[in-house]
């Protein structure tokens, strides 16, 4: 059985949605055997987007020197797209990309697409595979008592970036009937509520106690290329009514509702409160068991080539210092990091 070592620096406390589901995903593999705590012993090591330190590179090229293994990267965005900053750390993770990875994986066709659109090199081991939430945790073994006066609405999020929904949030605390619903923000926000009810950021656990306690699920970050808190909702059995942009449309199908601005933002909330068993029924999300095995079974399906020349590896450790460098301290800019992959590459 190969074994797999996910290069990542994991945090226990709450944290963004990759350290999330990368903790799941080395719990699934864990208890499938198929995980070692050992770099050292390891088959295939996963990548995560531009989280690559030095001393992993050195552990990388170790192996490599000595063995064949299969490296897998994890990638969303562009992060240029999600925070609307420069390409600089997109670039960097492009780098990382033709340097080390054999198999790349995206968490969406979207972010698929629009990494290809800023110039990722395509390859035939490139595949797609949604995220997916702890079943010991989210899970829609629950009734929901769906008699009661007010719709119950809610919304998490962690990150505290514009393009989270700020402006969509605003505007349904001062528009949305609050007769008819109840509305609670769950998570970080810059700013003040009138009608909705903001609650600071909890652990998992009692998220999901927030999540079995609504009714829908209201999504407003924009380019977001596959939204954890959309997928713990929906296998919390939650609909979703989700602003018409990045990953939303494939993650909730037909479990829920698009908008495309403050004009119908309103009237899908409305469609989806009156039809909210209907919704549920259509909800299709992936198993973190089902995710996992996607996982392993694109990393070992690839067979790497003979041992790498050591002249190669040495040249890698080069690059990787070099392009580095340029991440961290902007050395060069994002047009001169592109004259240099084209040279190269």
């Amino acid at each position: 059985m190969f074994k797999v070592y996910i290069s990542y620096p994991f945090k226990n406390t709450p944290w963004g949605g990759g350290n999330q589901f990368l903790k799941l995903l080395k719990k699934e593999l864990q208890q499938s055997g198929r995980y070692t705590e050992n770099i050292r012993n390891a088959d295939v090591i996963i990548l995560n987007s531009h989280h690559v330190t030095l001393q992993s590179i050195f552990s990388i090229i170790k192996l490599m020197w000595k063995r064949n293994i299969v490296i897998l990267h994890r990638i969303d965005g562009p992060i240029s797209h999600i925070r609307d900053s420069s390409r600089r750390v997109d670039d960097f993770i492009y780098q990382i990309n033709a340097l080390f990875s054999n198999v790349t994986v995206f968490q969406s066709n979207w972010s698929r697409d629009k990494n290809y659109d800023l110039g990722i090199d395509k390859r035939n081991s490139d595949t797609v595979i949604y995220n997916a939430s702890d079943p010991s945790i989210f899970n829609n073994n629950f009734k929901k008592n769906l008699r009661r006066k007010k719709t119950r609405l809610i919304t998490t999020s962690w990150s505290t970036n514009e393009k989270k929904g700020r402006d969509i949030f605003e505007f349904l605390d001062a528009n949305l009937d609050f007769v008819q619903y109840e509305y609670i923000f769950v998570g970080n926000y810059n700013g003040e509520f009138k009608n909705i009810k903001h609650i600071p950021p909890v652990l998992s656990k009692d998220l999901y106690k927030y999540l079995v306690d609504s009714d829908v699920f209201i999504a407003a970050s924009k380019d977001d290329p596959c939204s954890n808190s959309v997928i713990e909702a929906m296998t919390t059995g939650l609909p979703i009514v989700a602003l018409n942009s990045g990953g939303h449309p494939e993650l909730i199908g037909l479990g829920g509702e698009l908008y495309n601005d403050y004009s119908d933002v309103i009237t899908a909330i409305d469609k989806v409160s009156g039809s909210i068993e209907k919704y549920q029924k259509s909800i299709n999300v992936m198993s973190s068991k089902e995710v996992s095995d996607a996982y392993y079974k694109q990393a070992v399906k690839f067979k790497p080539d003979d041992l790498i020349g050591k002249f190669k590896l040495v040249w890698m450790l080069f690059k990787y210092c070099h392009y580095s460098l340029i991440y961290k301290f902007r050395v060069f800019s994002s047009r001169t990091v592109g004259k240099i992959k084209r040279t190269f590459f």
